[in-house]
């Protein structure tokens, strides 16, 4: 029996995926959405953010099958108005190679009842992921290392992520993150969303994600403590006294509590010092 066609009636979450070289930024700018965070973590760097992150809860796991399970309970378990990172599709992709490996080899594989041998299967495991992160209702942001097609003389074509190739079909967005300099710069390769163009090159020098991106997309908010955690953030951002000097003084115009921002602008007056003296002794 044909059902008639009906308006959509659920709000459209952002599918993201993002990548760039190694160290320019892209697991901590991604971690800087506002509201509370989910952490898949495959390469096991998530200690290094506790302390900056207190509203993210992270699993650390390489396996297909636990990501499978986590990705069940986001859905009928997770905070409204949270988000997902799932850092990485590179590593993510290589322990899936392994495991076929391991599995054509006669080693010991857990689910067994897979032939993880046959491509195929491997690539439906891919699939049904994505597909699973796709149905979530909440921003999804998928972090990807990244390689480059080359011309046969050896000129750079484009960047890719690296993984499965056909992981950039999956999401609404692809970006790539640069850094250059104390500068960095996020160009949007793929686009299905509204409020952004394909091309688009956006400055996230010392912003965060729910800064760079409130306008872009509707469903994300930031609260008070969003704005309060986004500047100490910033903190850890700067990389210059130019960029403190400018910082302390938009501090000056933000809406937070007064106490709060004194504490930010003590830990600026802080890191400048720290600057200065690595200035004296270089």
């Amino acid at each position: 029996m044909f059902n008639k066609f009906v308006k959509p009636s659920k709000p459209a979450y952002a599918k993201i995926l993002i990548h760039g070289a190694a160290g320019v930024g892209k697991t901590f700018f991604s971690l800087s959405h506002p509201g509370k965070g989910y952490l898949i973590d495959t390469e096991g760097g998530a200690n290094h953010y506790a302390d900056l992150f207190p509203n993210i809860e992270v699993l650390h796991t390489v396996e297909f099958d636990e990501i499978i399970k986590a990705l069940d309970w986001l859905k009928n378990n997770a905070e409204p108005n949270s988000f997902l990172v799932f850092d990485s599709e590179t590593i993510f992709w290589d322990a899936l190679q392994y495991q076929k490996a391991q599995f054509m080899h006669g080693s010991e594989i857990r689910v067994k009842q897979l032939n993880l041998s046959d491509w195929g299967v491997i690539k439906r495991i891919v699939k049904n992921i994505h597909q699973m992160m796709n149905e979530l209702d909440m921003d999804v942001i998928a972090i990807a290392h990244e390689k480059t097609n080359t011309t046969d003389a050896g000129g750079v074509l484009e960047y890719i992520p690296v993984g499965e190739q056909n992981i950039p079909y999956y999401f609404d967005m692809v970006m790539r993150m640069v850094k250059n300099g104390s500068t960095r710069r996020i160009e949007v390769l793929k686009n299905r969303l509204p409020n952004i163009i394909t091309g688009e090159v956006i400055d996230v020098t010392c912003r965060t994600w729910g800064e760079a991106f409130e306008e872009v997309f509707p469903l994300m908010k930031r609260t008070e403590d969003d704005i309060v955690r986004d500047w100490n953030l910033k903190v850890v951002m700067v990389e210059n006294k130019e960029q403190i000097t400018a910082l302390v003084r938009e501090l000056d115009n933000v809406e937070m509590p007064e106490k709060a921002k004194e504490e930010i602008k003590e830990k600026f007056r802080w890191k400048y010092k720290k600057l200065s003296i690595i200035a004296k002794e270089a």
